[in-house]
Order: C-alpha cells, then sequence, then structure tokens
C-alpha cells in the first residue's frame, strides 16, 4: 500500500509504501540420519517482514534524472522454524542477511549518443553464520558497507536489423576499492573495469 506525488510539472515524483510479506514453504536442511550423518532439505518453515520504502526522483533539466531511495524493514522474522534446531533458521530470530536498512541513489545523464550513470548503494549492518573449520557454527554480525559504480555507454549503431542499438560500454565498480562480504566469510570483488558491447534488441 503506498501513495505517490508528483510535483513541479512532474519533474519532481515521490513515493512512500508500507508492504508486507508472509513467506511459507521455505526451504530448511535436516539431518535424517547421525551415522552415518546425512540429511535432506524440507519445505517447513515460515517467516515474516513488513517495512517502508521511500524513493524521490527529479528531473531538474533534459537529459539528467537524479534518484534515490531508502527501505526500512521493520518487522523480518521467523514465525516457524519447523521443529528443526537450526543456526539459520530460528524461529523468533531475524532472518539471515537482511539489513533492516538499505539505500541508493542513481544520478543519470544522457546526451545524444552519450549516458552516464553515477549509482551508490549502502546496505546496512545484518545477521549471517560461521562456519568454522572444526567446531559449532554460530551467528555473527555482518558489518554495513557502501559501494559505488561509474558506468559509460556510447551508442555507435541505431535500428540495425533486429537490434534496436549497439553500444560501447565501459563501467568502474566499487570505485572506493570497499572490503566488504555480501556473505560472512566470502569476499566480494574489490575495484575493478570492465568494458565490452552491449546489445540491445
Amino acid at each position: 500500500m503506498g501513495v505517490d506525488q508528483y510535483l513541479w510539472k512532474d519533474r519532481v515524483q515521490l513515493g512512500l509504501t508500507f508492504f508486507e510479506n508472509k513467506f511459507r514453504d521455505l526451504i530448511q536442511w535436516a539431518m535424517t540420519s547421525p551415522w552415518p550423518f546425512t540429511g535432506t532439505y524440507f519445505n517447513i518453515a515460515a517467516a515474516r517482514t513488513k517495512g517502508l520504502e521511500f524513493y524521490l526522483q527529479a528531473k531538474p533539466f533534459p537529459g539528467f534524472t537524479a534518484r534515490t531511495a531508502y527501505t526500512y524493514l521493520t518487522y523480518l522474522k521467523v514465525t516457524d522454524d519447523g521443529g528443526i534446531n537450526s543456526i539459520s533458521i530460528i524461529r523468533g530470530q531475524n532472518l539471515l542477511r537482511r539489513p533492516r536498512q538499505t539505500w541508493s541513489f542513481d544520478l543519470n545523464y544522457h546526451h545524444e549518443s552519450l549516458e552516464l550513470n553515477f549509482h551508490g548503494l549502502y546496505v546496512g549492518p545484518r545477521i549471517d553464520v560461521r562456519y568454522p573449520p572444526i567446531g559449532a557454527a554460530r551467528r555473527v554480525g555482518n558489518g554495513g558497507y557502501f559501494t559505488a559504480d561509474l558506468a559509460a555507454y556510447y551508442t555507435v549503431v541505431k535500428n540495425l536489423g533486429p537490434l534496436h542499438r549497439v553500444q560501447l560500454m565501459a563501467r568502474a565498480q566499487n570505485l572506493f576499492d570497499k572490503k566488504y562480504e555480501e556473505v560472512f566469510g566470502f569476499s566480494s570483488p574489490r575495484f575493478q573495469i570492465l568494458g565490452g558491447l552491449r546489445l540491445e534488441i
């Protein structure tokens, strides 16, 4: 349930949305035999989330668009763990890897054949699981992070047969070389530059 508002001859848009999700039959791993150690997956768990989303978009002059969006989860609990003792899904505890807060922004500029985009993303702290080489797994906190990307596209061909356009593309990802882990214990890519062709049909 939400509301959108358009201002300044539709050059400014803003919106606020309340959402609620109820998940059931979540996949849960369970041990079926202690020796030999075997297990399988069952669709038995359930969870519930709810929160607020806000966005603001502006087009102050031709060719330029700025947009920002923010999400806050007010509730993200497991409502049913299927009666299985698991570190991943625990009744009454938070779902894994779900941050309470996320925020993003995009700055886009388009002039004739050239397109530029600057994108930023903040992901807040969340709960994860640490699996040590020896010993029992345990829940840990995984810190928040901010990354930024810069991309440029240049259209070299338009409406060529089935192709809508062909573009040269260059993208710099993780501009500030941030060290972070989307999943605890697994590092994410550091600063990198990608290039190539993008075909649109």
